[in-house]
């Protein structure tokens, strides 16, 4: 039986180090096309122009002010929780409309209503009642706070 008494500097002096940049990992070019779901310890990071399915979870009210136009407004928030199927997490994204603008000319909202139940219905609505616990397909877009969190903003809607 032989025995190996090399010592670690012994050993790597027998080797030349490489600049590795990991570009031979790469069996072609990589494409806008590709998406990529990062799973992390906190959840899973949601990849931007691709169509998710997400459930409207609540609806709050929110009151907005606009430093460029010098406006204030009350806003509705909805939010839809993203549920990523491989690791149980989930992850949430915002859908707002504009409360103030009538109905007949909120076209956010008539888009909401339209993706979720099929139709836009008439009259007096309790959107509590007919939007929780719905599900409709969407795209978000990710945006960085300055606390380091993200917050997921849902740019389309089917």
């Amino acid at each position: 039986m032989i025995e190996n008494k090399l010592n670690n500097t012994e050993v790597k002096d027998q080797f030349e180090e490489v600049d590795y940049d990991g570009s031979e990992l790469f069996t072609r070019e990589p494409s806008i096309f590709d998406t990529y779901s990062f799973i992390t310890n906190e959840g899973f990071i949601l990849p931007e122009n691709v169509w998710l399915k997400g459930r409207i979870e609540s609806m709050s009210l929110v009151f907005k002010e606009d430093v460029y136009r010098q406006e204030q407004y009350h806003e509705i928030r909805f939010k839809f929780l993203i549920k990523d199927n491989d690791s149980n997490c989930t992850e949430e994204a915002i859908y707002t409309c504009r409360q103030d603008i009538p109905f007949n000319k909120n076209r956010k909202l008539q888009r909401l209503l339209s993706s979720v139940l099929g139709y836009i219905p008439r009259g007096k609505i309790d959107l509590k009642q007919l939007l929780i616990g719905k599900e409709a397909t969407i795209k978000i877009k990710t945006y960085s706070q300055k606390d380091g969190s993200d917050i997921h903003y849902i740019t389309e809607i089917k």
